[in-house]
């Protein structure tokens, strides 16, 4: 059997390089799946339960998938906001919107009907606003990013729907809906790693959502 060749100099560096860089890949990819665990591990994969009762009627009047507030700030408030809600039942926006009347600027619930009643009349300029005004006035609603996610997604800005889905899906980790919005936002900014985990989460909450099957199939390129 031949001598073994001791290595030189060059060769030493390159070896030492090689292993370097390959421990390096190994660490990012287990520090990357420990913070995403780590980031997820509060979620469950539970649905959120059903509405029922008065929530349900007033979800149904709304169009929403998520619980209302039922008071507005002031009595007057209170009073417009039924009166919207039971016009926006009967299919009659306009009707709403003249219930609502002048809104304070701070007030979530009325400014979300209200945008709910312009988007129903078509007014899908003052709806977007009225949804990013009620995103900000309340900043722990997950019903108001959410339509405005899907808003921006029915307009075909799907890109900038990425930061209200997400905090919907924060905010309403049972709901599918924020997840499923969550998921066509990311395929729009090509992030098809979010998206995945997002259309999965879809089918955890709501299994046999064929949307969100066929979204997990087109990305795994099947």
């Amino acid at each position: 059997m031949p001598p073994r060749t001791p290595l030189n100099r060059r060769q030493k560096i390159t070896l030492v390089v090689f292993f370097g860089m390959l421990a390096f890949a190994v660490a990012f990819i287990t520090l990357a799946t420990w913070l995403g665990r780590q980031d997820r591990r509060g979620f469950r994969h539970e649905p959120d339960p059903p509405l029922v009762g008065a929530d349900k009627l007033r979800a149904e009047a709304l169009g929403t998938r998520l619980p209302i507030p039922r008071r507005a700030s002031g009595v007057a408030g209170s009073a417009g906001l039924e009166t919207a809600i039971a016009a926006l039942g009967r299919g009659d926006a306009t009707a709403a919107l003249e219930a609502l009347g002048d809104v304070a600027p701070d007030d979530a619930v009325l400014i979300l009907v209200r945008g709910i009643a312009r988007e129903r009349l078509g007014d899908l300029d003052a709806a977007e606003r009225d949804y990013a005004a009620a995103t900000a006035a309340d900043p722990l609603s997950a019903e108001a990013p959410l339509k405005l996610a899907k808003l921006r997604i029915a307009r075909g800005r799907a890109r900038d729907a990425v930061d209200p889905a997400e905090i919907a899906a924060r905010l309403a980790p049972g709901c599918a809906d924020a997840h499923y919005a969550l998921g066509q936002a990311c395929l729009a900014i090509r992030d098809s790693g979010r998206a995945k985990r997002a259309f999965q989460d879809v089918l955890l909450l709501r299994p046999g959502d064929a949307n969100a099957a066929r979204a997990v199939k087109i990305i795994d390129g099947s």
